[in-house]
């Protein structure tokens, strides 16, 4: 995904872009009319996604979710510790609503499997207990990635059903840009579906996923592997280098053992 001044608007024909996404929109209304809306937009900036929000706290915000996306740690976490000075501890308190906004650092070391990170960042305010729950939340996948908690690894049939459920309350959830949760759950049902002998449905997981969000290298990866596992070598390779396309902006490796914790709850090295 292109940001900022990466965009390539140098030479865009603004007029015919409008026409077609007019064109491309004009008959949805509601969620689809949304999704139509960033489905044209990537494809008129010629980008692997795109997002449609408000000029909000929230949109500065959706600045780290994007970099997430592509896996740029480094702006990712520089954007959501820029996004922390602009809502003060007692506005939170005051305005629950931007509580959010307080929890993002951590969640993107969480999504960028910087675990020691996670372990040193400090505890938020013991009354915002919305802010406290994720930050225990990071802290328990970090303890398991570095080794010093044990997965519980044979209750796979219990883990299986409770992300079946979280996947389909999160499809629930309301339209919202940036998404009220920090990342597509399919991305966990997927990996621990992939580790466990499931690779059919793992394939379904990924698919759907990308059918909700375009282009993901998360997504991208697990495709890329269920396929090698049912030795579908030819589609496997070209999803590969799909994924290695999506993925070229990146700053750190993607190394599935960095983020297993945080996607399946499986010690990390």
């Amino acid at each position: 995904m292109l940001l900022d001044g990466d965009l390539p608007l140098h030479g865009l024909d603004e007029e015919t872009a409008l026409h077609t996404i007019l064109q491309g929109t004009s008959t949805e209304t509601g969620e689809r009319f949304f999704q139509a809306l960033v489905q044209h937009l990537a494809n008129i900036l010629k980008t692997h996604g795109a997002w449609v929000t408000e000029c909000l706290l929230e949109s500065r915000r959706l600045r780290a979710f994007a970099f997430w996306m592509d896996g740029r740690c480094a702006e990712a976490i520089r954007a959501a510790q820029d996004l922390m000075t602009t809502v003060p501890v007692e506005v939170a308190r005051r305005v629950p609503e931007l509580e959010f906004v307080l929890t993002t650092p951590v969640l993107s070391f969480v999504r960028c499997g910087q675990w020691d990170d996670v372990v040193r960042h400090p505890a938020p305010p013991a009354d915002l207990t919305y802010s406290m729950a994720l930050w225990h939340y990071a802290r328990g996948l970090a303890f398991v990635a570095l080794g010093e908690l044990t997965a519980k690894r044979k209750q796979t049939e219990e883990a299986l059903e409770n992300l079946n459920e979280a996947v389909r309350l999160q499809d629930e959830l309301r339209y919202y840009e940036p998404p009220d949760w920090y990342y597509p759950i399919r991305e966990s049902l997927g990996t621990l579906l992939l580790a466990t002998g499931h690779a059919v449905e793992v394939e379904q997981v990924f698919r759907t996923d990308l059918t909700h969000t375009a282009e993901s290298s998360w997504s991208l990866f697990g495709l890329a592997q269920s396929l090698h596992a049912q030795a579908r070598e030819q589609e496997a390779s070209s999803v590969d280098a799909w994924f290695r396309a999506a993925w070229s902006r990146a700053d750190v490796e993607f190394q599935p053992a960095r983020f297993n914790a945080f996607l399946v709850g499986q010690e990390g090295r």
